[in-house]
């Protein structure tokens, strides 16, 4: 009878997993759901493999063993998933983008001469969003600037979600009271 309970449960929980396996590709909660049904289709196989073990050669050990193989498969992709989800939580610069190379392209825009307070996280699974202070030439179009510069971010590194703060040379946090970060 727990052999029997186990096979409707396996059935059960692939159903589920069927369910949920496209949507998993996009959503961390999404994909946790998919990962537990495998989780307890897994069990399911467990029990179905250490009954047969133990019915057939008297193995009772079988079953400890299959158990603890399963736990150690369940350990290994809840530290792979946890990564992810521990980086928007603590507000992680995401790891795909360059935190350099988003500064020099920053910077490189046309009428400003610096770039500082540059801070860069991901905001959900989805979103990165950056921050930054740019020091613009007295005679500089601010709005225009910061039009570019969200263009760019946008087309160069897929960061939609751009706060500028533009100041000069005399205003601000720009010059001596400047942190060591700018450029």
């Amino acid at each position: 009878s727990v052999m029997a309970l186990a096979l409707l449960a396996l059935v059960i929980d692939l159903a589920t997993a069927l369910l949920t396996w496209r949507l998993a590709k996009d959503s961390t909660n999404i994909r946790a759901a998919f990962l537990h049904n495998l989780a307890d289709a897994g069990s399911s196989v467990a029990v179905l493999a250490g009954g047969a073990l133990i019915w057939a050669f008297g193995w009772q050990w079988a079953d400890p063993v299959i158990t603890l193989l399963i736990s150690v498969w369940i350990a290994l992709h809840a530290l792979v998933e946890i990564r992810p989800v521990i980086r928007i939580l603590m507000l992680a610069a995401p790891p795909e983008v360059e935190q350099e190379a988003l500064r020099h392209a920053i910077a490189g825009e046309d009428g400003i001469e610096g770039v500082h307070h540059l801070h860069l996280w991901q905001m959900d699974e989805h979103r990165v969003s950056v921050e930054a202070h740019l020091v613009l030439a007295e005679d500089a179009d601010s709005a225009r600037i910061v039009r570019q510069v969200k263009a760019r971010v946008a087309r160069d590194f897929g960061i939609r979600h751009v706060t500028l703060e533009t100041e000069t040379e005399g205003s601000g946090c720009a010059g001596p009271a400047c942190p060591p970060d700018a450029t």
